[in-house]
């Protein structure tokens, strides 16, 4: 038997769907233009499944091996809630911690799954 744990296929949120495979956001079954670094910045949110991540933390995972400071995620974080339209409280500050995902996680890892939620 594997225990491994299996890589999603698609994620799940409200009425969005990440597509980590094809690094894809759709609301609405619609593409929404995310950029790269954006994109990574959901993904380790989403992983967090709810917890607050720090600042620190997502500088050293989303910018691997780069110096950057708080503007630029604070920039990465504005355009995902832009992203998000009505529904940008799915990203929630922190004050003086981090930021933490709010929305409720359906993940597939397989075609045919149905959800797992987390």
């Amino acid at each position: 038997m594997n225990t491994a744990r299996k890589s999603p296929v698609r994620i799940e949120f409200g009425r969005f769907q990440l597509l980590p495979h094809r690094r894809a956001l759709l609301a609405d079954n619609r593409p929404l233009k995310l950029g790269g670094r954006a994109f990574d910045l959901l993904l380790v949110l989403i992983e967090a499944r709810g917890a607050v991540v720090s600042k620190g933390t997502l500088i050293k995972r989303v910018w691997v091996g780069r110096i950057v400071n708080e503007n630029v995620l604070q920039a990465q974080v504005s355009a995902l809630r832009a992203a998000f339209g009505p529904d940008r409280g799915l990203i929630r500050t922190i004050s003086g911690r981090g930021y933490q995902f709010t929305g409720e996680i359906h993940i597939l890892t397989t075609s045919r799954d149905r959800s797992v939620n987390e």
